[in-house]
């Protein structure tokens, strides 16, 4: 039987000291970005071909705007790890159509992370008119850390042999507060997706935001599109239901490129744009690159990019 006296009342106030200074750097102006994505320690980062650009949130890419058109929110693609943020699916939307776009989200991050930031974002920058996620797999699990990190978003499935590596220990098992061993289950990784696509329902059914919701992940999309069958939960999101992708690392989906008559081919491209076409750097484990950002940047924001904007595609002042 669980002893509750054993619960450290400041463990409980550590968790939530960690969790609202993770949420502090969407909102306020901060110290410089750090994170180990982005400073050459990970495969996908080690890029020489450019400069990242950070704003004064530790967002990737320009300010951040008060009362936005739109927030696109995601993991690491959705931010551009591997990518100048002018090549990413949002920045190409505000090219596109001249809205105001700001972006939310972290490399790794799980689906109810993101979905935590995006809140506390729109509390300090004001709500928008529409949500755009492109989520990741949803067995991403958020959990809090003993370490002074605080919160973690592990993934389930391909971050079991980082996590033994750098535990030490069997996969995601941790000792509870009577020195159990306890280990987290993947249907608490579920159960977060679910709760999570619950809330983002009732958010936009509270203050009328329009929320369009697609993954990168095939199998992730392939459970969206399922569960809409069976229940109205997703009757207030706009589903991108492309039936051709172009699968790659991980099972990425690229919606419309299932095969070489891709229309984006035909298009002239040079520079910096024809090196990050197609993959965000030229190391293992990368992150996709241009091409794919186009695709998600018209399903996203129910688009037709014209051939003269992708050929013009360029890197803007920095």
């Amino acid at each position: 039987m669980f002893n509750f006296e054993s619960v450290d009342p400041s463990y409980v106030s550590s968790c939530l000291k960690n969790l609202y200074q993770e949420e502090q750097r969407f909102t306020q102006a901060s110290k410089p970005y750090t994170s180990n994505f982005w400073q050459g320690k990970s495969p996908a980062a080690e890029v020489e071909l450019f400069k990242y650009r950070f704003n004064a949130h530790n967002g990737h890419g320009t300010e951040y705007y008060y009362d936005p058109d739109v927030l696109c929110l995601g993991c690491s693609v959705t931010v551009g790890q591997g990518l100048p943020h002018e090549f990413t699916w949002p920045k190409i939307v505000e090219s596109f159509t001249g809205l105001k776009v700001n972006v939310v989200g972290d490399s790794g991050a799980s689906i109810t992370r993101i979905w935590n930031a995006a809140q506390f974002h729109m509390a300090h920058f004001g709500r928008p008119q529409k949500i755009l996620f492109l989520m990741p797999n949803l067995e991403r699990i958020f959990y809090p850390s003993t370490r002074k990190e605080g919160w973690y978003s592990l993934d389930y499935l391909y971050g079991i042999k980082n996590y033994v590596k750098e535990n030490s220990q069997s996969p995601f098992f941790f000792k509870d507060f009577d020195q159990k061993k306890q280990m987290i289950v993947l249907e608490s990784a579920i159960e977060q997706f679910c709760l999570t696509l619950t809330q983002m329902y009732h958010v936009a059914k509270l203050f009328g935001i329009k929320i369009h919701l697609f993954s990168w992940h095939k199998p992730t999309h392939d459970v969206l599109l399922d569960i809409s069958k069976h229940t109205s939960i997703l009757d207030n999101f706009v589903l991108g239901l492309e039936s051709s992708f172009r699968i790659g690392h991980k099972q990425v989906a690229v919606p419309d490129c299932g095969d070489s008559n891709c229309v984006f081919n035909s298009v002239e491209v040079y520079g910096l744009a024809k090196r990050l076409w197609e993959w965000a750097d030229e190391k293992d484990f990368s992150h996709p690159g241009l091409h794919a950002h186009l695709h998600w940047a018209e399903v996203m924001g129910q688009l037709k990019l014209s051939d003269s904007f992708i050929s013009d595609i360029k890197i803007g002042e920095r």
